[in-house]
């Protein structure tokens, strides 16, 4: 387990994956503090940062703490799903007026 004493990386009772506790994900983070979640997902693989809300923008500056952030795939009519912030990849496979909300595919 990590500590510093603020972050606590407590592992899952299973072979990979820790949640992370104790941080503010949707404000900036220490280089200190980035370094220790980089090294928890090189050890644990999977990771889970329970109970935050926090915005599109705020995702998105977490997320570049850990490198350039590729674009997703367009959706089947070559537009971004997410128009707004096109990095923001959108897991979902609802249709609605005949255009796929994500890319996850439709079950019929």
């Amino acid at each position: 387990m990590f500590d510093n004493s603020v972050l606590k990386v407590v592992p899952f009772d299973a072979c990979l994956g820790a949640d992370i506790n104790g941080i503010n994900i949707s404000k900036n983070l220490s280089p200190e503090t980035v370094d220790l979640i980089e090294a928890a997902l090189t050890e644990y693989q999977v990771l889970r940062f329970r109970g935050y809300r926090i915005s599109d923008p705020e995702l998105l500056a977490f997320s570049r703490y850990f490198g350039e952030l590729d674009l997703p795939a367009p959706n089947p009519l070559g537009q971004p799903f997410h128009k707004e912030h096109p990095e923001i990849n959108v897991v979902s496979n609802v249709i609605e007026n005949g255009v796929p909300l994500g890319n996850l595919g439709n079950e019929k």
